[in-house]
């Protein structure tokens, strides 16, 4: 499933590693790919974070958030995204940090 989706996602890049980690008995993947891109999935390999500093491809960001960062920040690029229980959070390439209900509902700017 993690194979599937790298060639979904991100097809000019090969996985360079796998890293299993197991913390307080929950499974999680950590995969680095070429190119410097960072992809966290939990046990059921549903994508919980993603990182490249020479940006992220918009299909893999919620469609809520990509129109947000379009509209708000149009010479900006996302950088990080990542997903936990209650929000998502965003990175952008000029060090802004947005914060987003799970629903993709835009909440909050940290900008240190």
């Amino acid at each position: 499933e993690i194979q599937t989706y790298v060639e979904t996602y991100f097809p000019d890049h090969d996985i360079v590693q796998v890293v299993r980690d197991q913390d307080d008995f929950k499974d999680t993947y950590d995969v680095i790919l070429s190119g410097a891109i960072s992809l966290g999935f939990d046990r059921d390999y549903k994508i919980l974070e993603l990182s490249s500093m020479s940006g992220l491809p918009d299909k893999v960001i919620p469609e809520d958030i990509l129109v947000y960062v379009h509209a708000n920040y149009p010479q900006q690029f996302i950088v990080e995204w990542d997903l936990d229980r209650k929000s998502q959070h965003i990175d952008l390439d000029n060090g802004l940090e947005l914060h987003f209900s799970k629903e993709g509902e835009f909440l909050r700017i940290d900008d240190d």
